[in-house]
């Protein structure tokens, strides 16, 4: 009797037109499916796929399928599990938007796990073996991040993601910790997460950079400095690893000079910091009022002291964004020789307060915009731009070549894979205007 199979699915989204967004190679693999097939028991055979670069196929023989949804891609995998199910295969949902509209994902799958899934997926699997599954799994918020089960990354098809260094290393995603302890309107984090921060062991994360053979990490944690002391220990744990690596940390970490020190010193080449906005005024409605515009050059500064590159992150599409906004923030950016930046439409997500406030005053194109073809999430004023007109611009000029040429005009030790990435990003935004190919 052959085992049976679960397929966990990291479905794609769809594009402005209504097809399928596929890309050739994605930046780094999922860190989600890997670990929740790390959860699975022994004695079953599991597959994952990432849509976005494996087609799914539906005709294989499977037993249980899981989805992780987001809410950009949530009409999709709604899709994928009417599909599963006409053919007579239950279907299964987690992640952060059936944990935040669990009754809509419900109308959609045979079961919905809500939160983390440490309890509630292997249970669930106990029961699906016993016909028993149940319709909605809670979980249960463990205190203690020890002794998780390391993710399979033995799953990983190295062939789908960017070899971006020397080595020919792709990069891999490790989290070391959960939960934010700030509360931005705009952000479903501390949604899932918790604002309490939770620790993984020190001991545990390195020897799941060992296990995972990477050279190129990515922490995934939301802030990578929420605990300075553990920072600097961290740091000096992966030192004799030899790894290079980038993390999240939030803008305020500059202050922090000891840190940024140890960071540089154990492989840190770049920071993903959540700027937002260079207005001060739309930072406070937006709960972030802890950001001092004034301060960002000085960000800057810091870091590059210590030769790490900043990823900075932003967001259009408040009020008072307009195309001279896009063309100063981006010119900032340039002359502070930002390596990487991100660009956002202003997005409603469903459990953020951002949501429940637009809501309430009519700003939505829809209650459920996420199931819309129509790609705007927001009612603008006539003349105002939308945040993805005012995004894609952003992007356009960031990742022109003069502004990369300025940028990298005199190459430093730590800036070919920042570099390699722009000009993937370039290649991307130069195939597709579409903002999700980009994103």
């Amino acid at each position: 009797m052959s085992a049976k199979h679960i397929a966990i699915i990291l479905p794609t989204s769809y594009d402005d037109q209504g097809t399928l967004f596929k890309q050739k190679k994605a930046t780094w693999p999922n860190l989600t499916i890997l670990y929740l097939a790390a959860m699975v028991p022994k004695e079953y055979h599991v597959t994952v796929v990432e849509e976005a670069v494996e087609d799914i196929n539906f005709d294989a023989s499977v037993d249980l399928v899981a989805l992780s949804v987001l809410t950009g891609n949530s009409r999709r995998a709604y899709d994928i599990a009417a599909e599963y199910r006409r053919r007579g295969v239950p279907v299964v949902m987690g992640g952060i938007h059936p944990t935040c509209m669990p009754d809509e994902a419900a109308q959609h799958a045979d079961s919905i796990v809500m939160g983390e899934a440490e309890d509630t997926w292997p249970a669930l699997i106990e029961d699906f073996q016993r016909s028993t599954m149940k319709k909605v799994y809670q979980e249960v918020k463990r205190e203690s991040l020890a002794n998780l089960p390391y993710p399979r990354f033995d799953l990983i098809k190295p062939n789908q993601y960017r070899h971006i260094s020397l080595n020919g290393s792709i990069i891999i995603p490790i989290q070391t910790s959960r939960g934010c302890p700030f509360n931005c309107d705009f952000c479903s984090v501390t949604r899932f997460w918790g604002r309490t921060l939770r620790y993984r062991p020190i001991e545990d994360v390195v020897q799941e950079i060992r296990m995972s053979r990477g050279k190129t990490i990515c922490f995934t944690d939301d802030n990578f400095l929420s605990n300075p002391e553990r920072s600097i220990k961290l740091c000096e744990a992966i030192k004799p690893l030899k790894i290079k690596w980038f993390c999240q940390m939030d803008v305020n970490s500059y202050r922090r000079e000891e840190v940024i020190k140890a960071m540089a010193e154990s492989g840190c080449f770049m920071a993903f910091l959540g700027f937002e906005s260079m207005d001060p005024n739309t930072l406070k409605r937006v709960g972030k009022g802890f950001n001092k515009p004034e301060d960002y050059a000085e960000v800057f500064r810091i870091f590059s002291k210590f030769g790490i590159g900043i990823y900075a992150s932003l967001i259009f599409g408040f009020g008072a964004d307009n195309p001279g906004v896009v063309k100063s923030t981006v010119d900032f950016l340039v002359a502070n020789r930002a390596r990487m930046a991100a660009f956002f439409p202003l997005s409603p997500n469903p459990g953020t307060d951002l949501y429940s406030r637009m809501k309430e005053a009519g700003k939505l194109t829809s209650e459920q915009w996420w199931l819309s073809n129509n790609p705007e999430r927001i009612k603008y004023a006539p003349g105002e731009y939308s945040g993805l007109e005012l995004a894609g611009m952003a992007y356009q000029y960031f990742y022109s070549y003069p502004s990369i040429l300025k940028r990298f005009f005199s190459l430093k030790k730590n800036d070919l894979i920042p570099l390699i990435l722009n000009l993937a990003f370039r290649h991307k935004i130069k195939k597709s205007p579409d903002l999700k190919a980009i994103l």
